[in-house]
């Protein structure tokens, strides 16, 4: 039926045309962190990407490129919208979208999958659409899908589960970060996005479509090409409903554990500060997160409706020139094509390591390691796999000149920042740890990923008041976990992440306070009904 409709599509669009009118971390000093300095992000948008995991690309001509099209569509159809900044980053996933703060987020898997300039224009007429039209973001609040021990631990392990690993990857131990937490970064990013990329209503998708032909077939480009991608489209959907049903799994599993007994009043306080998550709760929440998308209409349907929309819109005058492709020399050839390919051995090395299959992370770690020769790879987030690979193979030595030369890239995650302050705190440079974290949140925005750390590098550095002051900041980050939507999931202001109660398990004792933030999240977070209605229209 699928090539039926596709042969459909392309047949009525074709009469159309002829009618148609249309080096090196230096710690706290040195060049490199005055670099960062200057490169702070002020997009939160941006700053929540970076906080979960999402791995960047280094990549300039591809992005440029990118903006070239999506100008010519703009242009074309005489859009009154700014050009969305492109942000690329690394994953295995079909994943194209926009999002509130007007960034086009492009995943490197999509570059490799697409097939054509058409089916390229294709993609980006249909999100720009979304932002012509004006669609609100109904899962944008969802970004704000609290950053913590607990959260963070459902995500990897998650991810284990993607990768069929035995091993439990992740830890929220700074020392055993190495060996725990490096190779599953790759396959964190995955969960995330799954997560946190926002979707439309079946409404607003029709209506993209529509709007997305117009600017193809103004632009000059061959609006048939979206047959092929709500097909492409639609496997993806497909496979992100799968993981977020490993999702719900690994996070029903993770309450279901028994708590660890507690033997002391301050054990006891610290469990009566962790958010009671039900499994009724549990299965609530993935099944909104996992069934955004679930009304769309099947490809089948959204061939035949566009079909239908070209038939009852042609257009007169003159077929506009159907542009110069760059498509084939900036994606399939060149040192745009060598990007690509290198940027899916990176992730191969990173699943393999993470599933324990060597054989498989050598095989691809090789293909890093020869593009590296002599010096760093083409793109900074390459080093991660490297410099995991090295870390596998106990060259820890190797593997901390990745980690460093990775935070010379462009828009290094907090992962980056972790990694450093891993190998600086194994030697006992407590201190210059500290420095690298504190330089990780300025650069990323965002504190949580790196407080309960700090609090141990401070508390073990001899600094208590220090450590004291990083805790009542992560009672502060945890009063932030708030959105219309998300608490939507929760009675109360709060939604539970675990950070604070981490923090104060790291300090060894209650931290005074006379700013009021503890009594809020000492409070028990109870569940709400009606969810389902809260974040619908």
């Amino acid at each position: 039926m699928a090539l039926a409709v596709g042969v459909l599509l392309c047949t009525v669009l074709t009469p159309v045309w002829a009618a148609s009118g249309k080096n090196g971390d230096q710690g706290a000093h040195g060049d490199n962190a005055k670099a960062e300095g200057k490169a702070a992000l002020g997009d939160p948008a941006e700053s929540a990407y970076l906080t979960r995991a999402y791995i960047f690309v280094d990549a300039p001509q591809i992005d440029t490129y990118l903006r070239a099209v999506a100008k010519r569509l703009l242009d074309a159809g005489n859009a009154r919208i700014a050009m969305p900044s492109v942000l690329v980053y690394s994953s295995s996933a079909f994943d194209f979208f926009t999002d509130s703060k007007r960034n086009l987020i492009v995943s490197t898997g999509a570059l490799r999958e697409l097939s054509s300039e058409d089916e390229l224009a294709a993609v980006l007429s249909h999100e720009l659409s979304h932002l012509i039209l004006g669609h609100p973001q109904k899962k944008d609040a969802m970004r704000a899908f609290p950053i913590g021990v607990e959260t963070l631990g459902y995500v990897a392990a998650a991810a284990d589960r993607l990768h069929a690993s035995t091993a439990q990857t992740y830890s929220n131990s700074l020392a055993n970060f190495g060996d725990n937490g490096l190779s599953n970064t790759q396959a964190v990013t995955l969960i995330w996005s799954d997560i946190i990329s926002p979707s439309w209503n079946r409404k607003q998708e029709r209506a993209a479509d529509a709007n997305g032909y117009d600017l193809m077939t103004a632009a000059g480009y061959d609006p048939s090409a979206f047959g092929s991608l709500f097909q492409k489209l639609h496997a993806a959907e497909t496979q992100r409903s799968e993981r977020m049903e490993l999702l719900r799994k690994a996070m029903l599993a993770k309450i279901a554990q028994k708590p660890e007994a507690t033997n002391s009043e301050f054990d006891s306080f610290v469990a009566s500060l962790k958010g009671k998550l039900k499994a009724s709760v549990v299965n609530l929440v993935t099944e909104r997160l996992s069934s955004f998308n679930r009304d769309y209409d099947s490809p089948d349907v959204r061939q035949q409706a566009l079909a239908k929309y070209a038939q009852e819109h042609r257009l007169t005058g003159q077929r506009p020139a159907h542009p110069a492709s760059a498509f084939a020399a900036t994606l399939k050839q060149g040192s745009g094509q060598s990007l690509l390919s290198l940027d899916d051995a990176s992730i191969r090395t990173l699943n393999a390591l993470n599933a324990r299959d060597k054989s498989q992370a050598k095989t691809n770690s090789q293909r890093l390691l020869a593009a590296s020769a002599g010096g760093n790879p083409p793109a900074a987030h390459l080093n991660l796999a490297i410099g995991a690979w090295y870390q596998a193979n106990g060259r820890a030595d190797l593997a901390e000149q990745r980690a460093r030369a990775w935070l010379s890239g462009h828009r290094p995650p907090a992962q980056a920042y972790v990694w450093v302050a891993y190998y600086e705190a194994t030697r006992k440079e407590l201190t210059r740890a500290i420095s690298t974290l504190e330089r990780g949140r300025r650069r990323v925005g965002n504190a949580a990923p790196f407080l309960p750390h700090l609090v141990s590098l401070a508390r073990a550095s001899g600094q208590d008041a220090l450590a004291e002051k990083y805790t009542r900041e992560c009672a502060e980050e945890d009063s932030k976990n708030s959105s219309n939507v998300v608490t939507a999931f929760f009675k109360g202001s709060q939604v539970p992440s675990g950070l604070y109660a981490d923090c104060v398990q790291r300090l060894g004792h209650v931290p005074q306070s006379d700013n009021g933030v503890m009594h809020a999240v000492k409070n028990p977070i109870e569940t709400t009904k009606g969810f389902a209605s809260k974040i619908r229209d």
